[in-house]
């Protein structure tokens, strides 16, 4: 499930002269503009969504900040960043020098003063995104169950037959698994597979009103804060660039610190006042080396008929659908357009944001109430001054 909120489209990666997923960011939202217009086009599910950019969407964007830019080009003798600050800046859509704006940029505590970049990432709906690509799979004939995990599968003539826990089998002519920790506990053999889990920070009342990344160098890891809402409580979601194997727990507990005293580090009064919970999201991927992460999506084919796809960041779902219609269906030119017709579905069958459960279980908690105030005002700054 969708770990941030974060629709990656290039910047983050054209940052760390990750060429690979830079360009898979870029075929991504070729896809959605091409296959997935209709959605983009439906009304408004309400306020929170209104923009521009479509339903999926939040049409407030997310503000790269470089607190020392002119340090960071001055920097090319050393290798570092200038090529990638330079990527960066051409993918972006609007750049404004802001040494006087960032010295007061709402929510923060230090000075910082540098670049400001309007770049092409954006928070995402989430739940309303798999809403509609649910709604028009049902659409189309498609069938969900539910507590029929996969076990297993083993080879009946020319079927595939699907072992699942509750003991049953199922025959199918293909076998595509999608899930990163399905993929991850299964004995598969994918060689280079990398399973790694990284903090992640929920915050009631928000920090700040702003969302944004700030990059200072290549020893600090960028920090990047989101916020989000339900009900019209807002919540932050903050991570970093902290991570650890999956099965190293002392590696996790010290990233969990990292990005706790990082916070602390730009946030030191507002962060004294909130309530924050941490919670780690897992990241599956196939990186091309151990001293590279690769965000792009993979298929394996490991036997006929049998594919295993590595998702990758979950922006990239709609370039991993498009590459499995063309690795399954012989006519690539019947691959069918969403139907974007309302359909009455089960309110279970789509999980909310494990960020958004950890933002409900803050606030029900009821230690909050001496935050209304920061809370209205907040509001007040989202909506009112921009």
């Amino acid at each position: 499930m969708d770990q941030h909120g974060w629709f990656h489209a290039g910047s983050l990666y054209s940052l760390q002269g990750n060429h690979l997923s830079v360009q898979a960011a870029v075929d991504n939202l070729k896809i959605i503009t091409n296959h997935y217009r209709p959605f983009l086009d439906l009304p408004e599910a309400g306020p929170a969504t209104t923009g521009n950019k479509g339903r999926w969407f939040s049409n407030r964007p997310i503000h790269y900040v470089f607190p020392d830019a002119n340090a960071l080009i001055a920097a090319h003798s050393e290798g570092f960043l200038q090529p990638e600050l330079h990527n960066f800046l051409s993918l972006a859509p609007t750049i404004a020098t802001a040494e006087a704006d960032l010295g007061r940029l709402r929510g923060l505590d230090r000075e910082l003063g540098g670049l400001k970049v309007v770049g092409f990432d954006s928070p995402m709906h989430t739940h309303l995104m798999l809403s509609d690509l649910a709604g028009s799979f049902l659409a189309q004939g498609g069938e969900v169950q539910f507590s029929c995990r996969y076990i297993g599968h083993r080879r009946n003539g020319d079927q595939i037959e699907l072992l699942l826990a509750d003991g049953r089998s199922l025959s199918v002519d293909k076998l595509i698994i999608t899930s990163g920790s399905e993929i991850a506990r299964s004995q598969l053999q994918l060689g280079n597979l990398s399973v790694r889990k990284s903090p992640i920070m929920v915050i009631i009342p928000p920090l700040c009103p702003d969302n944004q990344v700030v990059v200072e160098d290549a020893r600090n890891p960028s920090l990047s804060h989101i916020v989000h809402s339900y009900d019209d409580k807002l919540y932050s979601v903050v991570s970093g660039g902290y991570t650890a194997d999956a099965k190293d727990e002392a590696g996790q507990m010290a990233a969990a610190k990292a990005l706790r005293d990082t916070v602390a580090r730009y946030f030191p009064s507002r962060f004294r006042e909130c309530e924050a919970q941490v919670f780690f999201g897992t990241k599956v991927d196939m990186p091309v080396d151990k001293s590279s992460r690769n965000y792009s999506p993979a298929i394996v084919e490991i036997e006929k008929d049998v594919l295993i796809a590595v998702p990758g960041k979950f922006s990239f779902a709609f370039l991993l659908a498009r590459e499995l219609s063309v690795r399954v269906m012989s006519d690539h030119s019947s691959i069918p357009a969403p139907r974007c017709s309302p359909i009455g579905m089960d309110p279970l069958l789509i999980a909310r944001p494990r960020h958004e459960a950890v933002a409900r279980a803050l606030y029900g908690a009821g230690s909050m109430s001496r935050g209304a105030h920061s809370q209205n005002q907040l509001l007040k700054e989202m909506y009112y001054v921009r």
